[in-house]
């Protein structure tokens, strides 16, 4: 009787701290999207640059227009379909008698509960349990006055669809490799989601497939080869193709990249001719410069406190504690 007690007892006990691990990081969670909200909501406003404030504009002029792309934009960069003024014109159209800025604070924190949500749905991909759930926080905390901070507090200007669409195409591609406990139609639907979203993500533009599509697939051929030379497999070129078009890794990347590059292929082929917006041919490798790479680190050290000025220091509140020369 005494090691069944026992037994209960600490079954109790873990069902406790399961509850337990659960509750804090979902409290935690919340708490950092309640603060961020109420921070854009009271301050926000003397915040806006010029990417959230075109962003805003051309949602009210998408929903005047009553279409999904509009002809009397012009697109800077490149022209993109699936973004956030999607969801800023729907609220418009919804919600007509609400002002821009609520308007836009609204869109933002339903962006960033979709961008948590997607963090939370890699990790748990990644084979992280419940501690899956301590990312929604994390991936919400804005980390100083980045780049990444107006992500944050506006959704501005590709980025916050650009980082939600990379952690679901990742957990889409580890949900099609993993196929152990899937049936037939789960997969199916992995497959399809996975494939569609990789068109509609090609039509953004070429910047996910340069840094989503491109470094999966090396990846995926990295850990194909690998595994091949692992195994201490005789070379043969035959041999490697065949175990290539069997490889689910290599195959998903390669499908998401050729449905991206198809989508792609139809923005530059077929709606360049019905909107305006800057196409990159111009683009072209030019000489080797250190200077991104001490612009990355200053931002970084930015963040920490650093202020640039000559001879410069690190702040901590008022007062200078660190010279760096």
């Amino acid at each position: 009787m005494g090691d069944a007690s026992k037994i209960r007892k600490s079954g109790v006990l873990m069902r406790k701290n399961h509850i337990v691990g659960k509750f804090f990081p979902v409290l935690f969670g919340g708490c950092v999207l309640a603060a961020l909200t109420y921070y854009k909501m009271k301050f926000g406003v003397k915040l806006m640059e010029s990417d959230s404030a075109s962003d805003i504009l051309y949602a009210y002029l998408l929903t005047n227009e009553g279409k999904l792309v509009s002809n009397n934009w012009y697109f800077s960069t490149e022209l993109r379909i699936l973004d956030n003024e999607l969801l800023f014109a729907l609220l418009f159209k919804m919600f007509p008698e609400l002002s821009w800025w609520t308007i836009e604070t609204i869109g933002t924190a339903i962006m960033n509960v979709i961008m948590g949500l997607a963090s939370v749905l890699i990790a748990y991909k990644l084979e992280l349990g419940y501690k899956s759930l301590w990312m929604f926080g994390f991936a919400l905390l804005p980390y100083g006055k980045s780049e990444y901070y107006y992500v944050l507090m506006h959704g501005c200007g590709y980025y916050v669809f650009a980082i939600i669409e990379v952690f679901i195409i990742l957990s889409l591609f580890l949900a099609g490799i993993d196929c152990v406990n899937k049936n037939k139609f789960q997969l199916v639907m992995v497959y399809i989601c996975y494939l569609g979203l990789s068109l509609l993500i090609g039509m953004q533009g070429i910047r996910l497939l340069a840094n989503l599509y491109a470094p999966l697939l090396l990846t995926s051929i990295i850990l194909f080869m690998y595994d091949f030379f692992s195994d201490k497999n005789i070379f043969s070129i035959k041999k490697i193709i065949f175990m290539l078009l069997r490889d689910k890794r290599v195959l998903l990347a390669v499908g998401g990249m050729c449905m991206a590059m198809a989508g792609y292929s139809v923005n530059i082929l077929v709606l360049a001719k019905r909107y305006t917006w800057q196409q990159f041919n111009n683009l072209h490798w030019k000489a080797f410069s250190i200077d991104p790479v001490l612009t990355f680190f200053s931002e970084i050290f930015s963040n920490l406190g650093y202020i640039e000025e000559w001879g410069g220091y690190f702040r901590l509140g008022n007062s200078q504690i660190c010279s760096v020369w």
